[in-house]
């Protein structure tokens, strides 16, 4: 949709900014050294799962699988 309608792109961008600040922050007060790489690594593992298990894709069927192995990585690599 984004490549279709520019206008797409600009207000896609403005809402990543806004996740993007809201990872860092929560990064920046727990155990990251990096927030800033920590939160956009968190936002595609986040995004592209969506574009690989989402509804009517082909790894559909591995979305709960998928679900609760990235649960479990974020419990265990920010566990304070």
């Amino acid at each position: 949709m984004e490549k279709v309608e520019p206008r797409v792109s600009g207000l896609i961008e403005d809402v990543y900014a806004k996740y993007l600040r809201s990872l860092e922050k929560g990064l920046e007060e727990g155990v990251s050294a990096s927030p800033h790489a920590e939160a956009l690594c968190l936002m595609a593992l986040l995004e592209g799962e969506s574009l690989f298990t989402g509804s009517g894709r082909r790894r559909e069927s591995d979305r709960s699988a998928v679900r609760e192995t990235t649960l479990r990585f974020i419990d265990e690599r920010y566990r304070v």
